[in-house]
């Protein structure tokens, strides 16, 4: 819930900044550094997902098959945001 609330706090001055200026560098870096502080906090809702499947599952078996639908549906997302940075960086001006 934490990392959710300090996603739409810096979304909020990064759609300000995107509206209000006309100036391209100064949306690329704001940007970059929106995004690598997101990756940040976004790091620490994995390592606490992997607390609670230790306790929420019944079995060693079932604790199993979390941990690699975890696993599988945080590899897809980061190639899916792979994909989307790409497309983004094509077709917008970024300077840094």
């Amino acid at each position: 819930m934490f990392s959710d609330i300090v996603s739409f706090v810096l979304l909020i001055p990064t759609l300000i900044t995107f509206f209000l200026t006309q100036n391209n560098k100064i949306l690329s870096v704001v940007l970059i550094v929106f995004n690598t502080l997101l990756g940040f906090i976004h790091a620490f809702r994995f390592i606490y997902l992997k607390n609670v499947v230790y306790y929420i599952s019944q079995n060693n078996k079932q604790m199993k098959i979390i941990n690699i639908s975890n696993s599988f549906a945080t590899s897809f997302g980061f190639f899916l945001s792979t994909i989307f940075s790409f497309f983004l960086f094509k077709n917008l001006d970024f300077y840094w």
